[in-house]
Order: C-alpha cells, then sequence, then structure tokens
C-alpha cells in the first residue's frame, strides 16, 4: 500500500537537497547504455585489500583525467561562491566532471563521473 505522504517526484525535475525544484530539459542524445550509480565497496582489490596480499600498483590515471581535476581544484572556491546561480540552473548543475574522486573503501564505485552540482550539494551539507 503506498503512503499518503509519499513523495511523489515531479517530471521533469531533480529536486535538490534544500527542497528546491529544478525545471531539467531532455539531451538531443541519450546514453546507449547507463551504468548503475550505486556505492559499493571495491571488488578489484586496487583500493581495498583485506589479508596479508601484495599490494597491487593502482591503475594509471590518464592525462586528460589529470588536467581535468587540476582545472576542478584551482576553480573549486570560485564555483562554491557561484553556487547559488549553478543550483538555479540545470545546465550548469548537471555538468559533468570526467575523473574519479575515489573516496575510502568506496573505490570507483558510485562516484564517477559526479556532476558540478553534486559537487556543490555537498560541500553545502
Amino acid at each position: 500500500m503506498k503512503q499518503e505522504n509519499e513523495l511523489r517526484h515531479p517530471e521533469g525535475k531533480i529536486i535538490l537537497t534544500s527542497g528546491k525544484e529544478l525545471e531539467c530539459y531532455p539531451k538531443a542524445v541519450q546514453p546507449a547504455v547507463i551504468l548503475p550509480d550505486e556505492p559499493g565497496l571495491d571488488t578489484t582489490g586496487v583500493y581495498l585489500q583485506v589479508g596479508k596480499r601484495g599490494s597491487r600498483k593502482k591503475p594509471a590515471e590518464a592525462e586528460e583525467d589529470k588536467s581535468w581535476v587540476e582545472t576542478f581544484l584551482q576553480n573549486a572556491f570560485f564555483l562554491y561562491e557561484h553556487r547559488e546561480a549553478i543550483l538555479s540552473d540545470s545546465w550548469m548543475f548537471l555538468t559533468p566532471l570526467p575523473f574519479k574522486n575515489n573516496l575510502a573503501y568506496t573505490g570507483t564505485s558510485g562516484l564517477q563521473n559526479a556532476t558540478l552540482g553534486v559537487y556543490l550539494e555537498w560541500w553545502e551539507a
């Protein structure tokens, strides 16, 4: 049975953590494959190891990833200062940041290619 106070997600909108609704617009081309975006324990053995196994080398980061990370880090305070404008525009909110953030214990699962809006909401929490 559905509860009366169950949250109904509005069509074509994103509900931010602040409760604000952000109007969205469909992309012209949809991706062929949608990857699951769920947190989970690292199953590759690269980031989290249990026992006395030898350490493995971490996968090499592409140069393009490094340039995105450097640009993002150099402009993080600027982006935070302009968070209201970014959180009010779905195009800016959904800007993909094509690098991994590799939080502890999760490896890359669930946190690959987070958007600019996701970072701003994390920083606001």
